[in-house]
């Protein structure tokens, strides 16, 4: 029993070593996660009255599955979001902000570097 058990472990720890020394000379494959999907969509909104305002259209954006970020956009009454297009769209924020009683503009794409 005590053979067989130390040849099992033997077999086991070269298979890993063996494993180990033909992939480390490989660049390690990308995951789907690790590919960037993010894009940057400025979203005017009017009727921000107040900070509990902002934070409630924040909350509101922040709860869809995709939304990464949520920032001020370049100017007063706009907000920066960044999401994973993948899983969700700038016309669902439009939609979302519009049902929380204010009033989205239409999305503007932001290039990644772009200044305004």
């Amino acid at each position: 029993m005590t053979k067989r058990l130390a040849m099992l472990l033997a077999a086991a720890i070269l298979g890993i070593a063996a494993t180990l020394t033909a992939t480390a000379g490989e660049p390690a494959p990308m995951s789907p996660s690790a590919v960037s999907t993010d894009s940057k969509v400025i979203i005017s909104v009017e009727g921000l009255t107040c900070a509990s305002c902002s934070l409630t259209v924040r909350r509101a954006l922040k709860k869809m599955d995709g939304v990464e970020k949520i920032e001020p956009g370049p100017r007063e009454s706009e907000a920066l979001v960044t999401y994973d297009a993948t899983k969700v769209k700038p016309e669902q924020f439009v939609e979302a902000i519009n049902k929380l009683g204010f009033k989205a503009g239409t999305p503007t794409q932001r290039v990644a570097g772009e200044a305004r």
